[in-house]
């Protein structure tokens, strides 16, 4: 909207803002993130905004934890 000349303004409830892109740290100070993150190939508008940062995306690597 900005690139088309529309004055936007961001609002967010939380104190700590990104919603399901946003994470915590628990009782015993290790990171934790909420909800599953993923670039899918259906996400076009993703895929075009990593374009226009300039971003390498020619290998993802998806690393766990838990593994």
């Amino acid at each position: 909207l900005a690139e088309q000349g529309y004055s936007v303004t961001l609002l967010d409830a939380s104190d700590n803002p990104g919603g399901l892109s946003g994470g915590f740290r628990d009782s015993e100070g290790r990171a934790v993130e909420v909800g599953m993150k993923g670039f899918w190939y259906q996400y076009w508008n993703t895929w075009r905004l990593v374009d226009e940062l300039g971003t390498e995306h020619t290998r993802m690597l998806i690393t766990c934890a838990w593994m």
